[in-house]
């Protein structure tokens, strides 16, 4: 079956689209993750706490620590899930929550070396603890409830760079302004968000 180039890459675009909707959904309870490489190494995630990253070798040996978040975590809030080792298996790529009180996003994508070592945030970049290697400023973020139903709003307000979150309630129709000190100042060339 004949199908144009234009519907051919929008397929493409929608699979894309759809896996990356799938992937930044955090799912209602944390599923065991695993990833294997092409040499058989297997990545899994601690089933018991959900926040440390696990490699063994398919026959059940070497069972050993890639990564943990290293959070007081009582509650179990944070989790690691979906797994990928990058092609080559020199680094694994997974989605987690640990970091949610410095992003944007619930939970961000972050890659690790197959050795343990270059831990990295890939979306929202840079991590929590890199924040403290740039230049910092306040900034001031105006907040308005514009509630449809006139009900008042309790929730968090977060601006990229800023060492944590913060707290807002709102009437309907109020307005405030959040001011985050310390906020990391990435430089003129990068789009900085409120979110």
């Amino acid at each position: 079956m004949y199908r144009s180039p234009l519907i051919r890459r929008t397929l493409a675009v929608l699979v894309v689209v759809l896996f990356a909707l799938s992937a930044a959904h955090m799912p209602s309870s944390f599923p065991a993750a695993m990833a294997q490489t092409t040499t058989g190494t297997i990545a899994y995630v601690r089933e018991d706490t959900g926040d440390e990253i696990r490699l063994i070798e398919p026959n059940g040996s070497n069972d050993r620590r890639l990564w943990a978040h290293g959070l007081a975590d009582p509650h179990q809030v944070y989790g690691i899930y979906n797994m990928a080792w990058r092609p080559g298996a020199s680094e694994l790529a997974f989605a987690s929550t640990h970091e949610n009180w410095c992003s944007i996003n619930y939970s961000d994508i972050f890659a690790v070396r197959a050795n343990g070592t270059g831990y990295r945030r890939i979306t929202q970049a840079p991590a929590c603890g890199a924040l403290t290697g740039y230049p910092t400023g306040t900034v001031r973020v105006p907040v308005k409830n514009v509630s449809f139903y006139g009900s008042s709003v309790t929730g968090f307000v977060y601006f990229q760079g800023a060492p944590s979150i913060q707290p807002i309630s709102l009437a309907a129709g109020a307005s405030t302004v959040v001011t985050f000190n310390n906020v990391a100042d990435f430089g003129t060339e990068a789009l900085q968000i409120a979110g």
